[in-house]
């Protein structure tokens, strides 16, 4: 597999350093099919202000908001089309001067993994055979690892997950015709610059740029970026590009700071040093007490933390920091914390971070919620290297108060168990009767006076049941069998109530690609990974809002962080 284009800027070779001359592609994807637009437009304004720096190509995709408006691309690197007129008159150039007419404007959906390498492979051929560097700039909505949808477009009801991200670069960096390295991405969007998703973008992309939390809806300041760009004495070498980037995003939100207590971060990752990071992460939650008092400990580390989207993610190098102050100096835990802490300093190229609410952050989040574990989690690359879910699994469950009353909260078997016993595992799920078989199997175990005097635990389990056979009856196929099967595994990971299971079985199982009757798949509006729901819009109405430096959102809010107004910067 083709390795991530190397960001290192020191020569192996003596004598002085040669300073790469390459001029710069810049590739901005616009995913504004929501409530984004106008910002967006705003947006490509700044960048047509600023115009290309240094003999390089600036180009852009717009995708606008609501029926019937047509996708928009420009390249602000060439010519602006201006009309001709019969007298000589000044004309100031708009955006339609700079949009390429030859682009079939239909609208596009941007949540697509091919509408994104279609873009990507068009700004390509700009190059026209020249040797240029790549930076890729992703903006629109983003929710991090958890509901795991980014690039949202309301029209089609689609988004990317992290898998579909990862995918399109590969697919587009292992291409044997023409492969596409990228040397920069810059995610404009908000708590993408996670551990999960650098993780899988390692091998196809050199460095990432992102915030932890949530961004203000302006996005990047593109015009003071490219105009600092511009003033430099020729294309800039990518590590240095990446740390005026942060550095410019946060000078320009430092004034959001001071004059409306908003908060904002954002950090450049090396993300071929994230084997280094998953490898010192997995060595620390291999050594994490699995005894009460241990838990406890973690628990307050987590507690005082810097986290982000109502504290689903949290900080790792602040974690680390907080796990330290709790467990013995020079201890395998405290050991362990300083390998993650180092390993974080050779992957953060540079992090900065203004205001009150994000001012521990250092450049890498990982999940780490409070109450249970996403079903979904589980499938991250990321976590299953490091084990993270497992442990997490035993800390919530180790750290939850015990229910008032128990019989309240009825045991059943894991679903999957269900059935495996009945029969259908992996290399039955295509033998000839075996859904009769398991129908049996199944049907058999309801009792006969179920909902009478029956304990509650024989009344969920009798529920379960239920709902499997009415799934069952609809898995004509071995592939939907294997569906189910897979559903349930997902189900029992997930830490529900008993008596939410049946619902989330049927609802996992429509939403499954493989479920040919249903409409409900996962690209659907109508799922879980879905943004589009009420509280979709990450605005100050939504449980995602930003903190800022009020009194109100200070006594609201659980963590009693100093009200400071300023910045600061890590590594």
């Amino acid at each position: 597999m083709k390795r991530a284009p190397n960001v290192a800027t020191a020569s192996i070779h003596p004598g002085p350093i040669q300073r790469d001359q390459r001029p710069w592609l810049v590739m901005i994807y616009m995913a504004g099919d929501n409530c984004l637009t106008e910002d967006m437009v705003v947006s490509l304004q700044d960048v047509m202000q600023a115009r290309a720096p240094h003999g390089g190509i600036v180009v852009a995709q717009l995708d606008p908001g609501g029926t019937g408006i047509a996708t928009q691309r420009y390249d602000f690197s060439a010519p602006p089309r201006l009309p001709r007129l019969s007298k000589s008159a000044a004309i100031q150039p708009h955006l339609e001067h700079y949009r390429d007419p030859a682009f079939d404007g239909l609208e596009r959906n941007t949540g697509s993994q091919a509408s994104l390498m279609e873009f990507v492979r068009w700004a390509w051929k700009k190059k026209a055979g020249r040797q240029m560097r790549t930076l890729l700039i992703l903006s629109g909505h983003g929710s991090g690892s958890t509901e795991d949808f980014f690039l949202k477009d309301e029209t089609s009801a689609d988004s990317l997950t992290f898998e579909e991200l990862a995918g399109a670069f590969a697919k587009m960096h292992e291409d044997k015709d023409d492969p596409i390295a990228i040397d920069v991405l810059g995610l404009d969007a908000c708590y993408m610059c996670m551990g999960e998703l650098a993780y899988e973008l390692r091998e196809h992309v050199g460095i990432l740029i992102g915030p932890e939390g949530l961004e203000p809806s302006f996005g990047w300041p593109y015009r003071r970026i490219l105009s600092e760009v511009r003033l430099r004495e020729g294309p800039m070498e990518d590590k240095q590009l990446a740390k005026l980037i942060v550095h410019e995003y946060i000078e320009h939100y430092a004034d959001y700071d001071r004059a409306a207590g908003r908060a904002a971060d954002l950090a450049a990752l090396r993300l071929n040093r994230m084997d280094e990071v998953a490898r010192a992460f997995k060595a620390l939650v291999g050594v994490l007490p699995e005894s009460k008092a241990g838990h406890e400990k973690v628990l307050l580390a987590h507690w005082y933390a810097q986290t982000y989207k109502a504290d689903q993610f949290v900080d790792l190098k602040d974690l680390c920091d907080q796990i330290r102050k709790v467990f013995p100096a020079g201890g395998r835990v405290a050991k362990a914390c300083q390998n993650v802490v180092a390993a974080l300093k050779t992957c953060v190229i540079h992090s900065r971070c203004s205001g009150f609410a994000t001012q521990f952050s250092h450049g890498v989040s990982i999940y780490f919620p409070w109450a249970m574990v996403s079903p979904d989690y589980w499938a991250r690359p990321f976590a299953r290297h490091t084990r993270w879910p497992s442990y997490l699994k035993a800390h919530l469950v180790a750290t939850r108060r015990r229910p008032r009353r128990r019989d309240l909260m009825p045991i059943t078997p894991p679903v999957s168990d269900l059935l495996q016993r009945a029969g259908l595992n992996e290399s039955t799920a295509a033998t000839k009767g075996i859904r009769k078989k398991v129908a049996q199997w199944l049907a058999a175990r309801i009792p006969s006076d179920a909902g009478g005097s029956s304990t509650p635990a024989a009344v969920a389990e009798a529920a379960i049941i239920r709902r499997l056979l009415s799934l069952l009856d609809m898995a004509n196929t071995s592939r939907e069998r294997l569906a189910l099967l897979r559903t349930a595994k997902r189900v029992d990971k997930g830490d529900l109530p008993a008596v939410d299971i049946p619902d989330a079985l049927a609802r996992r199982f429509f939403r499954s690609r493989y479920t040919e009757r249903s409409k409900y798949t996962e690209r659907s509006k109508y799922t879980e990974r879905s943004k589009y729901t009420e509280r979709s819009k990450y605005t100050e109405r939504s449980k995602y809002a930003d903190r800022m430096r009020t009194a109100g959102d200070r006594e609201t809010w659980v963590k009693n962080l100093p009200p400071i107004v300023g910045v600061s910067e890590w590594p």
